[in-house]
């Protein structure tokens, strides 16, 4: 995802979307960024509902975000896509799509980090 603004700035150019509004999260710094990331992000609940219930709602104070769910999307890679998944799994009410880009190969998981509450169907 290092590179999505040239790929979006590409697709703007083009026409084939409208100018999007991008927040990226970032994990504050910390000697163990590995730790932190996945207890913040993978499957937590208290991260789901800071993205629903603080970062969105400033997002739609400044700029033109819609309110319909469907035309908000999640995205990340690896543990962040764990988490766009499991934020939009957690609140339908704010997002529509959590866009997972997954794996590293060394991660080596046997079992899923964790197991969302519940499944949406029909989307």
């Amino acid at each position: 995802m290092a590179r999505l603004h040239v790929g979006l700035d590409n697709l703007v150019a083009a026409r084939a979307i409208v100018p999007p509004v991008v927040a990226f999260v970032r994990n504050a710094p910390s000697s163990q960024i590995v730790r932190t990331r996945i207890a913040e992000t993978a499957c937590n609940p208290a991260f789901a509902a800071m993205l629903a219930d603080e970062l969105l709602p400033m997002l739609r104070a400044r700029y033109p975000v819609s309110a319909d769910p469907d035309r908000v999307v999640l995205a990340g890679d690896s543990y962040t896509g764990l988490a766009a998944a499991h934020a939009a799994l957690e609140r339908p009410d704010a997002f529509g799509v959590g866009d997972v880009h997954l794996g590293h190969p060394r991660l080596g998981l046997r079992e899923p980090p964790c197991r969302p509450a519940r499944a949406r169907q029909g989307r």
